[in-house]
């Protein structure tokens, strides 16, 4: 049937291939990834070419990590979306009495759909490491491959990698780490914006204390001095002009009454 090949075309299918050892040939592992379509799994089917069984996984429509990682850089939402598949991934497997360790994870076995970027995995018996193990490589692949003028990014793919160095690390845990790394940068946004609103506050308050206080200031200037004018033409000015009214206009007439009383008077 040909030559051996690791990613196969069939039609409008394509498949990747992995070659299958004898003692998994009767696995109740195969039986039941072969019959059962598990959500976040690769679909699998069991195929010979040249004498030589394997494993055909379905990744029509899908790109390797690898490959995708060859024309973009990895930002923190496509990370979190990794880890958070693998987190489901690893869960649904459980259920269909799959071991965590079955697991094939590296760049060129981790697959992404071309138009949901949802992560696809292989799970086989022929996963020779534990998952963590293995992940950790994929996440020291992605530091090389991270958008650097990303912080959130940046931060999160090196605090997954060490925390995936851990000998008793969960997927939980590591879906955990990769929200609240996501989540630090926008509270601190969140904190800076606060304090920069309550700096503009305290500002508009400090301007609108100023401005009553120039209107009060220039109120009592523009009041005050007429009214010390005022006061000071009735203190000052006022005898002097009563002074001369009376000389020239009382005094004249007190006079003449005074004449007229002593002349008639009489």
């Amino acid at each position: 049937m040909g030559e051996w090949e690791e990613i196969r075309k069939e039609g409008t299918r394509t498949y990747r291939m992995i070659p299958q050892e004898e003692s998994e040939a009767d696995s109740c592992y195969l039986h039941m990834l072969a019959e059962n379509r598990i959500p976040g799994l690769l679909p699998l089917e069991r195929r010979e070419w040249n004498d030589v069984r394997a494993y055909a996984y379905d990744i029509s429509s899908k790109v390797s990590l690898k490959t995708y990682c060859e024309t973009r850089k990895v930002r923190s939402e496509q990370l979190l979306r990794l880890v958070k598949d693998l987190e489901n991934a690893l869960q649904t497997a459980q259920m269909y009495m799959l071991e965590p360790d079955y697991f094939l994870l590296d760049e060129d076995m981790v697959f992404l759909e071309a138009e949901s970027g949802a992560a696809f995995f292989i799970c086989t018996p022929s996963a020779k490491a534990p998952w963590r193990e293995q992940f950790a490589g994929v996440l020291r692949f992605l530091l090389e491959k991270i958008d650097y003028r990303e912080e959130a990014g940046v931060r999160m793919a090196y605090e997954l990698y060490h925390l995936c160095c851990e000998e008793h690390v969960t997927a939980e845990a590591l879906r955990e780490c990769a929200e609240r790394s996501l989540r630090e940068p926008m509270e601190e946004e969140d904190e800076e914006s606060r304090q920069e609103e309550e700096e503009i506050v305290a500002g508009e308050r400090g301007f609108e204390d100023g401005s009553r206080q120039d209107r009060e200031k220039s109120w009592e200037e523009s009041a005050f001095p007429r009214r010390k004018r005022l006061s000071g033409t009735v203190s000052h000015e006022w005898p002097a002009k009563a002074g001369k009214i009376a000389a020239q206009y009382l005094l004249p007439a007190a006079a003449a009454v005074l004449f007229w009383y002593i002349w008639f008077g009489r």
